[in-house]
């Protein structure tokens, strides 16, 4: 089964990069003095594939990988960073500012240090002697690692440096560009991609057209450019290479990330033992994120009404007849938790410290195979970053907002939503016009993509983030959740203000920071 992209190769690679993939403190250190010397690699299509392979490794060393990813739906409306894993806890209750470290700094240093990888592969890869075709194939899907992490630096930052070539503190300071001017340097990079990526389905951990595509569509609909996003997803529906995994939870599990799944269109990949992940662990028994009442509330009956609708939902057995996503992402009370089946409690009584208490807990990425006797902590599973299902919830956004409802639109939503058993978008009376379609899309994407990490971005482009993330505050978090109009950009980190500052330039804050 080729899941796994070549890790001898990638160990090797390990040495070439380790310098470059670390955290930096500002994006100005960021030239590879501990790569080897562009004069004596760079020879072969071996050093290639190596150096290749190392721009892959950039994810797993990120905060895209499975310590952190599941995690960022804690600066949501979704859960509670129990843990305080990635300062979730601390920032959610506010106020964020430039000092504030975790995820709100830690994705500006750490992003840049993954750029500057994909940089000095760019610039150097025509040195190897290979064909044009060859080198073309390699920079696309560098181009594509390199446009991933801008799309999510300027949709958490707004307007940012735009470093596109190995930088040394020699070089001029590179000032902040626009995010206008961001996104259309990524486009036009996705589009040169794209020309380049092979037409296949996604099966060895390298990057295919298909996820350029919908990284494509993806900043087009974030931006606002629906008419445009529709027609990139549209694309990939068309092309019919790429299909809706039959198991919703099987996704997330190593056992369902066969090359039989064409619903994953790209991953962060790990193989035991040696590039293996704790999921089992981190998101199990230490219960690094606690869903909120409200996320499990929002989980429709099995009738396809919200619960304050439905006639089949029964506060007695609030857990029963419910999406069937609902048991597949969420721990309730009561259900098996693995490690030999094992049933879950309220553990509501033994967290005494949380007032109201948080009696969930997260089964998606928990692998219900392993057993005890590692305590899941030796896991495999990689990180869904890219699938189908967002390609279909996609389109459908996009087509609605240019178009309003549409047969095609209402086809788009309920394949994703008859792959858990659930009725059609349009059975429902309040999904007719095009706000209320417009409603029932956003609700399908809280609960299709629960903790991909998704969640944050969507309710700020939505504008809808400081409505949502304070009311959960005010009802169901520990301590109250502030989210502030500022809040819609995270500010830069106090280090990289002082930088530009004590070299005679400044970089600027965001508004109210």
């Amino acid at each position: 089964m080729m899941k796994k992209i070549n890790y001898n190769i990638y160990i090797l690679c390990l040495l070439l990069v380790a310098g470059l993939s670390s955290c930096k403190k500002n994006f100005l250190d960021l030239s590879p003095h501990d790569a080897l010397s562009a004069g004596t690699f760079w020879k072969t299509e071996k050093d290639a594939t190596m150096a290749l392979t190392g721009c892959y490794n950039t994810l797993l060393g990120s905060r895209f990988n499975m310590d952190t990813y599941p995690l960022w739906d804690c600066y949501s409306d979704n859960a509670w960073d129990w843990n305080n894993a990635v300062n979730a806890k601390s920032a959610m209750t506010g106020p964020i500012s430039p000092s504030t470290g975790g995820l709100v700094a830690d994705l500006y240093n750490d992003t840049y240090g993954k750029i500057a990888t994909c940089n000095y592969f760019l610039d150097n890869v025509d040195k190897v002697p290979s064909s044009t075709d060859q080198k073309n194939s390699w920079k696309a899907e560098v181009l594509f690692l390199r446009s991933f992490y801008y799309f999510h630096l300027s949709e958490f930052y707004g307007g940012i440096p735009l470093i596109l070539h190995p930088y040394s503190v020699t070089d001029p300071l590179i000032k902040k560009s626009s995010k206008e001017a961001v996104v259309t340097q990524i486009l036009g990079d996705l589009d040169w991609a794209i020309s380049y990526l092979p037409d296949a389905v996604y099966t060895d951990g390298h990057v295919v057209k298909a996820a350029a595509i919908l990284l494509k569509a993806k900043i087009q609909l974030y931006n606002q450019k629906y008419a445009d996003a529709a027609a990139s997803a549209q694309l990939i529906i068309q092309n019919n290479k790429f299909h809706l995994y039959p198991r919703y939870d099987k996704i997330f599990q190593d056992a369902g990330q066969g090359t039989d799944n064409t619903e994953i269109m790209f991953s962060v990949k790990y193989l035991s033992p040696n590039f293996e992940n704790n999921s089992a662990v981190r998101y199990g028994w230490w219960m690094s994120v606690l869903p909120f009442q409200n996320m499990v509330d929002d989980y429709e009956g099995a009738d396809g009404l919200p619960i304050g609708k439905s006639a089949v939902y029964n506060p007695a057995s609030p857990y029963d007849k419910r999406d069937p996503r609902l048991n597949q992402t969420i721990m309730v009370p009561g259900s098996s938790y693995g490690f030999g089946g094992e049933g879950y409690p309220d553990w509501s009584p033994r967290i005494p410290l949380l007032t109201p208490p948080l009696k969930y807990n997260l089964r998606k990425y928990i692998d219900a195979d392993k057993n005890s006797t590692d305590l899941g902590s030796h896991c495999q599973n990689d990180v869904v970053l890219l699938r189908y299902a967002d390609v279909l919830l996609t389109f459908a956004e996009a087509q609605n907002e240019a178009a309003g409802p549409g047969a095609d639109v209402y086809k788009a939503i309920d394949l994703v939503r008859s792959r858990s058993g659930m009725p059609t978008a349009e059975s429902d009376p309040s999904a007719q016009s095009q706000s209320g379609l417009r409603e029932k899309i956003r609700h399908e994407r809280r609960i299709e993509f629960a903790f991909e990490g998704q969640r944050l971005m969507d309710l700020k482009r939505w504008k809808i983030a400081d409505q949502k993330i304070n009311a959960v505050g005010l009802d169901q978090a520990p301590t109250k959740y502030v989210f502030q109009a500022n809040n819609y950009l995270w500010p830069f980190p106090q280090s990289e203000v002082d930088y530009f500052r004590n070299h005679g330039a400044d970089v600027g804050q965001n508004p109210g920071y």
